[in-house]
């Protein structure tokens, strides 16, 4: 069976390689943007746990301050009381 006139002169390996260099190009480009996908969850998985991070240790020191602030109350009503006793 020879080509009809119609039909193009095309080398029959090269179309099924065209075929499969196209299909390599486009998983690369998926691959691609996969790992761009990839990237910017990690880049906003990091900054949201950064932020967590600078909000326990506001959280700590407010905890510290007021900590601070019952121990010297406490003392204020030590004496308070202390002062009643003795009159």
């Amino acid at each position: 069976m020879g080509h009809q006139g119609g039909q193009s002169n095309v080398d029959p390996i090269s179309l099924p390689l065209s075929n499969l260099e196209d299909a390599i190009m486009d998983k690369e480009k998926q691959i691609h943007q996969l790992r761009d996908q990839r990237d910017r969850a990690e880049s906003e998985k990091q900054e949201e746990r950064e932020l967590h991070e600078r909000e326990v240790a506001e959280y700590k020191m407010k905890i510290h301050t007021m900590e601070s602030e019952l121990e010297k109350l406490g003392v204020r009503l030590e004496r308070a009381i202390a002062e009643k006793v003795t009159h």
